[in-house]
């Protein structure tokens, strides 16, 4: 049975849900909302959030094995998105293949896993190293530089934040904070997208190197860079990256940064 709560119910207080926070930092926006759809069985081992009917459900559930409690989750989904013919969750890897393929077969559909995200936290303070000043946000640049980032970051390795910015013309569509460019004696070398909306946390993602500066170690210190903006935001840097990409396997290798799960997107489709 599942049951709708709200955003101050109980398991959003536990050491279990703080542990996750960080992991789950998306949600944490998300049950903010006061119009958010939160549901969660009885003993709240899982919980299924959304902004509104049609967004993607985030499922909280730990890293398991266990095939009870999968199946329960499985039916529970079911039961509350039978109505639908597509739908798209975000969860751990495994419970989420649990629940596509269960969903799939008892409406025939099909589906398939999309972005898949290795999520980081940095053990390292960076209030105490000198302030680097080669992050700038696009406000910051003149209309020569910013034209550089546009000719030479290729669509395909552009974050959607990027590929939003000129929807309209040469007017600007979405909030420019969101996106830094790496500047190194005047030319760009890489862009970060840095989101400082979601509570107590920046969550850093779309790092992206423009050939000329690749093999130089410039990835690590963009990413270093962005961390501490965000600390001297007073926030906790998270960093998002694709999980068989090569910012992983290096975050994975350094021990200046810890793993704090997995989660991936699965979209269940007609």
């Amino acid at each position: 049975m599942m049951e709708v709560i709200q955003r101050g119910d109980s398991c959003f207080q536990t050491a279990w849900y703080e542990a996750q926070a960080a992991l789950y930092c998306g949600v944490g926006k998300l049950i903010e909302n006061p119009y958010a759809i939160i549901k969660a069985d009885v003993t709240r081992r899982y919980s299924f959030i959304q902004s509104d009917e049609a967004s993607p459900v985030w499922i909280l559930a730990e890293a398991m094995t266990d095939q009870n409690l999968c199946d329960a989750i499985s039916k529970s989904f079911y039961a509350n998105f039978a109505h639908r013919d597509s739908v798209t969750l975000i969860t751990r890897p495994q419970v989420g293949a649990y629940i596509a393929t269960y969903f799939s077969k008892m409406k025939n559909l099909n589906w398939h896993i999309g972005l898949k995200f290795e999520a980081f936290k940095i053990t390292r303070n960076m209030l105490a190293d000198p302030c680097a000043n080669k992050l700038f946000k696009l406000h910051e640049l003149d209309n020569e530089t910013l034209m550089q980032v546009v000719q030479n970051v290729p669509p395909e390795n552009r974050s959607q934040i990027f590929k939003r910015l000129y929807l309209n013309g040469d007017v600007p569509v979405i909030n420019q904070d969101e996106l830094y460019v790496y500047m190194v004696d005047g030319q760009v070398r890489g862009t970060v997208s840095m989101d400082v909306t979601l509570g107590n946390y920046a969550k850093i993602s779309d790092i992206f190197l423009l050939k000329p500066a690749r093999g130089q170690k410039i990835g690590k210190q963009i990413i270093l860079d962005a961390c501490q903006i965000a600390q001297r935001k007073g926030l906790v840097p998270l960093l998002f990256t694709e999980r068989m990409g090569g910012y992983t396997r290096m975050l994975l290798a350094d021990e200046d940064f810890e793993h704090l799960g997995s989660l991936d997107e699965i979209v269940i489709y007609r």
